[in-house]
């Protein structure tokens, strides 16, 4: 779904009839698309969300707010998470993700469905942690722009990627309830997604990278929306004081207090 008002009667009819329905949009438009969810979807759905981010005016997982607020449908949820560029994918590039659901089945169903020659899929039971690994790579990538945009050397970078990645590691596993395994190197989830998000040509690294040269937050954001690119960063550093006490995470307050 990417209209989330007047939905036309073709796409009516498509989501009437679907098995599977891929929600790709902001995650602040998600309760915006429920209401067509709750009219349209046949029961047994499965929804794969794409947004990687968390509410930023409750700190909830997405998957919290499809629970609370989609009730008319029966329906089964997963989450596509990952170090996949929309460009890379239509070049036919050699990519990795995971698809995670708390029903394996589910996600194994989503999986055989969405796999390719090139695009190798991992399934996990892991939603929340992979939720939040989706949500705080992000966060990591902004901060590693503000670093490459200030100057300093890659060393650098790679350095303070590796100390709030740990920062963020303890706060899902020790206080959010993240599995351990999900915080992999060799994960889709984390390993794959943060690198590539924190090193790569993204748009949460972009915005942090005019932060770095100077730019507020507000001409940083002015600038993204130029190019019709959002920063779901942002979202989840707004999150952040209402899922844990900004001041164990030296890191992560720097960035609330900087951005926010």
């Amino acid at each position: 779904i990417k209209s989330t008002t007047n939905i036309s009667s073709f796409p009516r009819r498509i989501l009437e009839q679907a098995d599977i329905v891929i929600l790709s949009v902001p995650s602040s438009s998600t309760l915006d698309i429920i209401p067509e969810l709750q009219d349209y979807a046949k029961d047994n759905v499965i929804l794969v969300n794409t947004a990687k981010a968390l509410d930023y005016e409750t700190g909830k997982r997405l998957s919290l707010l499809y629970e609370d607020n989609l009730h008319k449908i029966i329906y089964k949820y997963c989450l596509f998470a990952g170090g996949t560029i929309a460009s890379d994918l239509f070049n036919t590039q050699i990519l990795g993700a995971v698809i995670a659901s708390e029903d394996l089945e589910t996600a194994n169903h989503a999986r055989f469905i969405l796999e390719s020659d090139h695009l190798r899929l991992h399934t996990t039971t892991d939603l929340k942690g992979t939720e939040y690994a989706s949500a705080f790579k992000n966060v990591i990538s902004i901060m590693t722009g503000i670093i490459h945009g200030k100057g300093y050397s890659y060393g650098s970078e790679t350095y303070i990627l590796s100390k709030i990645a740990g920062e963020v590691e303890n706060l899902i596993i020790r206080e959010l309830g993240g599995e351990r395994e999900t915080f992999s190197i060799s994960s889709q989830s984390w390993g794959n997604d943060m690198f590539m998000s924190a090193t790569g040509n993204t748009r949460n690294r972009q915005f942090g990278i005019l932060l770095g040269k100077g730019m507020s937050t507000e001409e940083a954001l002015l600038e993204m929306e130029k190019e019709k690119k959002t920063v779901e960063g942002i979202k989840t550093l707004e999150a952040i004081g209402k899922i844990t006490e900004l001041s164990k995470h030296p890191l992560l307050e720097y960035l609330h207090g900087t951005i926010i």
